[in-house]
């Protein structure tokens, strides 16, 4: 059975609330990178080796993590998006 417009939509503002805190820790995460990068860009020879030092701490596992956690809930919102059309569809064709 599939799940009703309301439910739908309601897990759709769970999606984005949980996506709205996602983003609010990336962007803490985003201002240690740059306190990283002004602590350590001199002890590493570019900016890869640099920005591959910060991915290995595990402040930057979290942002690559919380990086990927936001792609899939995007992905999981456009689904969602795509059933409630498909639904608002099937109800104006039964009219």
């Amino acid at each position: 059975m599939n799940p009703s417009p309301h439910q739908i939509a309601d897990d759709r503002m769970k999606q984005a609330a949980y996506y709205a805190r996602l983003s609010e820790m990336l962007e803490g995460l985003y201002d240690k990178c740059a306190d990283f990068w002004r602590d350590h860009r001199a002890e590493h020879k570019s900016d890869t080796a640099c920005n591959n030092a910060w991915h290995g701490t595990e402040d930057g596992r979290k942002e690559t993590k919380i990086k990927l956690r936001l792609k899939a809930l995007e992905k999981q919102m456009a689904a969602s998006r795509s059933m409630l059309d498909v639904l608002h569809a099937e109800a104006r064709n039964q009219m």
